[in-house]
């Protein structure tokens, strides 16, 4: 969850550079924004690997997994800005 609301943070400042016309500062950010959905995605398929093998064990499986989804989900719309 930090990793994307790092992401959406360094959205505003994409969007500060885009104002300033900086184009240095909008290509790291878009780089940073890039890495940090990758992070996202690796972790949920970890998340969603281990809740898979832990199985029936846990009662709360399905809140997690849809927390894991939740989080994708918000990646996936603060990645949407360019």
């Amino acid at each position: 969850m930090r990793r994307v609301l790092d992401a959406s943070r360094v959205l505003l400042e994409e969007f500060n550079g885009l104002a300033k016309g900086d184009k240095n500062q909008v290509s790291a950010a878009i780089e940073r924004v890039r890495r940090a959905e990758e992070d996202v995605m690796t972790l949920r398929t970890a998340l969603i690997r281990e809740l898979s093998q832990v199985g029936t064990l846990l009662v709360n499986r399905e809140d997690l997994l849809r927390a894991a989804f939740a989080v994708g989900t918000f990646s996936d719309i603060s990645t949407a800005w360019p």
